[in-house]
């Protein structure tokens, strides 16, 4: 089965906490999302009904993801299981930033200031498979905004 990438929308408001989650799901074969939005089976074009849908097993898993910037390609930062920014737990991945971290990043348009970056998670299984699981972007959201 291969494994197709979340892209997920993720606002950062400069210091506030960021704590957003996702629970993941996927179907045990391969699906299309037809010209009405339905998911349907690749192979009959049938719908795919919800109750296939298995839930994600990140039991032993780690992950980490670079906050890419647009325009150097510079990594913003580095986020991952290993420092807390990333926590996966059963079916769901979720992502957390404290205040001292959401502050520390320059807001605007000129390097290395930013606006907006991505960055792909990659999730380890205990076996060492490695999986690009999630796209973020990324929207920095500047303290005084109302």
């Amino acid at each position: 089965m291969t494994i197709q990438a979340t892209p997920l929308d993720v606002t950062i408001v400069q210091g506030a906490t960021l704590d957003e989650a996702w629970e993941r799901s996927f179907y045990p074969y391969a699906t299309v999302v037809d010209c009405d939005g339905v998911v349907v089976k690749k192979s009959t074009g049938e719908p795919a009904p919800d109750v296939d849908k298995v839930l994600e097993d990140y039991t032993g898993c780690t992950a980490t993801a670079n906050m890419i910037h647009p325009l150097t390609g510079a990594v913003i930062e580095t986020l991952s299981t290993a420092t807390g920014e990333i926590v996966l737990d059963d079916a769901t991945f979720r992502l957390g930033m404290d205040y001292a971290a959401t502050t520390a990043f320059v807001f605007g348009p000129n390097a290395p200031a930013w606006e907006n970056c991505s960055a792909e998670v990659f999730v380890t299984r205990p076996t060492g498979e490695r999986e690009k699981q999630y796209e973020i972007f990324f929207t920095l959201q500047p303290k005084d905004t109302p």
